[in-house]
């Protein structure tokens, strides 16, 4: 199974009821954002940015629960090595 197929497997099970072939994606240095109504999933693109996910996930779950309005409500990280 291909990355690709092994990527749009996780991101359909992630993002339930999401068109996956729709959903607007962002390439940075070292990840892949997708954007999904109430969740972003990250990919990293090396071994060092997957090291790094856990934490960033937890400064912005937390970030998310101070409702900042910043982003929408429920809207919350997804991370995936």
């Amino acid at each position: 199974m291909g990355s690709m197929t092994t990527r749009l497997d996780l991101l359909s099970r992630l993002l339930p009821g999401e068109n996956v072939g729709e959903l607007a994606t962002h390439q940075g240095q070292f990840h892949h954002l997708v954007m999904g109504a109430d969740r972003v999933v990250c990919f990293a693109r090396t071994e060092a940015a997957a090291a790094r996910l856990p934490e960033r996930s937890a400064v912005l779950r937390t970030l998310a629960g101070l409702d900042l309005g910043s982003a929408p409500r429920g809207r919350s990280p997804s991370c995936s090595r």
